[in-house]
């Protein structure tokens, strides 16, 4: 919600069903979905979650109309790369190390895009008012940098198994 909370452009760009989405490869950090807090250096310092302090109100964040959005992901890039023929796989372009990202099997949880969460947000306004919150979060199998021929250059942080959905962010 422009105006309400502060925004900031993430440098990794690629695509949530079809549109362009600005990301950020925060692996290392414990990000849900609906986090909110203060971000210093990239860090996001959490003072809450949207979907705990809905648990408080006695509001049922299962209830359909609070239900997180899945979106498929694919790459935002015009270049060409051998693995790109794959439908398991997307490349994501860090714009200002202009180096590449893959990540496979990725899928994108999204804040809910209806007048419910709307409302729900515009209630929580004064509660989160100049803070930054986590509105997308990017789930895959695998992660590792790839140099400009499509190579791997190394892995993700060794903390998820093909098998376990390793948050990225955003």
């Amino acid at each position: 919600m422009p105006g309400l909370m502060n925004t900031v452009y993430r440098p990794c760009s690629l695509k949530l069903d079809g549109w362009l989405a600005e990301v950020d490869e925060c692996s290392g950090q414990p990000i849900e979905l609906g986090d909110y807090g203060d971000c210093s250096d990239g860090i996001l310092i959490r003072t809450g979650n949207i979907f705990e302090d809905m648990r408080i109100l006695g509001i049922d964040p299962k209830d359909m109309a609070y239900r997180p959005m899945v979106s498929r992901v694919s790459h935002d890039i015009l270049r060409p790369f051998p693995m790109m023929n794959r439908a398991d796989v997307a490349i994501a372009y860090h714009t200002t190390r202009r180096t590449y990202l893959a990540v496979h099997q990725a899928k994108g949880i999204s804040l809910p895009d209806n007048e419910h969460f709307m409302l729900l947000l515009k209630a929580f306004s004064t509660r989160l008012m100049g803070k930054h919150m986590v509105t997308i979060v990017i789930q895959c199998s695998d992660f590792y940098s790839v140099d400009r021929d499509g190579n791997r250059l190394g892995s993700g942080d060794g903390k998820f198994s093909a098998n376990d959905l390793a948050p990225l962010t955003f």
